[in-house]
């Protein structure tokens, strides 16, 4: 919700994602947040998300950044928050997710173990570890009852 930046792991969840959609044609996807161009490349990771995505349609949807009061109303219509940042200190998004009662999949990175109790009170997976999002977002989808927090 907050940016679409190279170290949040956007590339990574596409590419995640790319595996777990085909199967699910019943989810879909928002991809909250303002993009920022990568300092190396100055290409915007949402135009790779997108461009990676482009075949799920209206599967996935990129909406901007939401406006810091709508976003428990924009949490509330959600079944499953996913955090797969490559590094990242605190992030606030985690502990919003976590006021909502939001079902939550992020990566062992920073402070987000201890958030998350070491993965009691969420899914964590290895920063940038394609392999382990994908098969974390799969187990969610199969196990309705896992997103029930």
């Amino acid at each position: 919700m907050g940016r679409l930046e190279p170290r949040k792991g956007v590339v990574e969840l596409a590419k995640a994602l790319e595996q777990v959609l085909p199967n699910h044609p019943e989810w879909s996807v928002v991809f909250a947040g303002q993009s920022v161009p990568s300092c190396l490349s100055g290409i915007e990771v949402e135009k790779i998300a997108r461009e990676r995505l482009k075949s799920f349609g209206s599967q996935v949807e990129f909406i901007g950044p939401v406006a810091p009061e709508k976003i428990p109303e924009f949490l509330a219509g959600l079944d499953l928050c996913v955090f797969p940042s490559l590094w990242d200190n605190f992030p606030y998004v985690v502990l919003e997710a976590m006021a909502a009662s939001k079902a939550i999949i992020a990566t062992r990175v920073g402070a987000v173990p201890e958030m998350l109790g070491d993965g009691a009170a969420g899914m964590l997976v290895a920063p940038g570890n394609v392999s382990q999002l994908a098969a974390a977002l799969k187990q969610a989808m199969r196990d309705r009852a896992r997103l029930k927090v």
